[in-house]
């Protein structure tokens, strides 16, 4: 339970500290750093064979 815990106060502590880093950062910023990660990290995720498939 202790870890949950945790877990839990971090994710609200890191989803409050990023927004409030979000909101100074100029919109373009954030608009291409989301999209941008989420490409490399899917491409990345098929590249190695995904959860349970060996890399190629």
């Amino acid at each position: 339970m202790l870890f949950l815990t945790a877990m839990l106060v971090g994710a609200v502590a890191g989803g409050f500290a990023g927004a409030h880093l979000a909101r100074r950062l100029p919109a373009w910023l954030p608009r291409g750093v989301v999209p941008a990660t989420a490409v490399i990290t899917t491409v990345l995720y098929f590249l190695r064979g995904g959860p349970h498939g060996e890399p190629q």
